[in-house]
């Protein structure tokens, strides 16, 4: 998936040309615009609030946990130059 930063903590998402799946779920075909501020999606339709629950998330998790390509792991990462809460997700394919 590509991911391009746009202005107001928004992100564009579209479909890369060497995406795996023809049809990653709950990504549209034209693209997708997400925020992670729960008041600036409620405000405006256009833009969805990212979440574990949401399910372009939860859907895509499910796929790459069940599916036959990639690996996930889980690590702690402590790194004092960044804030306390930040996740780093690591896919290799």
């Amino acid at each position: 998936i590509n991911q391009e930063d746009s202005i107001d903590n928004l992100m564009i998402l579209t479909p890369s040309d060497h995406i795996l799946v023809p049809d990653f779920p709950c990504l549209p075909q034209d693209c997708c615009t997400i925020t992670f501020v729960r008041v600036q999606a409620l405000s405006r339709e256009d833009e969805q609030f990212i979440s574990w629950e949401q399910p372009l998330i939860r859907n895509g998790l499910d796929m790459v946990l069940s599916g036959d390509t990639g690996s996930c792991a889980v690590s702690l990462l402590k790194n004092k130059a960044m804030p306390v809460g930040t996740l780093l997700e690591e896919l290799v394919y």
